[in-house]
């Protein structure tokens, strides 16, 4: 039997997970000191793939964002010919989290975060004109927009094919979450949504 959660439900503030979680954990480590793959992953939730962590620091690393600064062996591990684990400091401390390929290349902006700025100054729009401000696919416009209006942030107008901005959240883009129906808003730091759970039988 399922129970529905409605309106906005509050998690934790290491949601969701990846890149942009890590790079919160990562600025606030580093403005105690130097920092290691190992001490982000210890801020992470339990269960937490460390090679995500490693492959966004080596990312961060090729791209000018963080140096590598020493190297510590941690607790009894020196006593047993431990391996040291590299640590980092940034040298740039941008507030939106920076985004590299493989090779430290810089990628170019998410397409929900500019689709969410051409929302915020439209108000008012169609799939189409939403697509055409932004430049991008009609298909992954409707996409967004269906999830932005399953929580209410957009809405249709009538019996139009245009969507209004009812509530605007702020500067930072939502984000779909991978869980079904939830949008996580990285202003306010909440998860938005209905989500369904399934009730443990007891």
């Amino acid at each position: 039997m399922g129970r529905a959660i409605d309106d906005i439900v509050a998690m934790s503030a290491r949601l969701p997970r990846g890149n942009d979680a890590y790079w919160q954990l990562i600025l606030e480590a580093d403005r105690e000191g130097a920092w290691s793959i190992a001490s982000i992953a210890a801020r992470c939730d339990a269960g937490i793939n460390r090679s995500t962590i490693r492959d966004f620091v080596r990312r961060l690393e090729l791209g000018g964002v963080a140096v590598r600064v020493g190297e510590d062996v941690p607790g009894q591990a020196a006593f047993h010919g431990g391996t040291p684990r590299i640590t980092y400091r940034l040298v740039k401390h941008p507030a939106e989290t920076p985004r590299f390929d493989r090779q430290g290349v810089p990628l170019g902006e998410p397409t929900h975060v500019t689709l969410w700025r051409s929302m915020r100054m439209a108000k008012r729009f169609s799939i189409a004109e939403l697509g055409e401000a932004a430049g991008v696919k009609p298909e992954a416009v409707r996409r967004y927009v269906a999830m932005l209006a399953s929580v209410g942030i957009v809405a249709k107008v009538g019996g139009s094919p245009e969507y209004q901005l009812r509530y605007d959240i702020g500067p930072k883009a939502p984000k779909v979450l991978r869980a079904r129906q939830l949008i996580f808003d990285p202003n306010a730091r909440v998860v938005i949504g209905t989500p369904l759970l399934a009730e443990v039988a007891r």
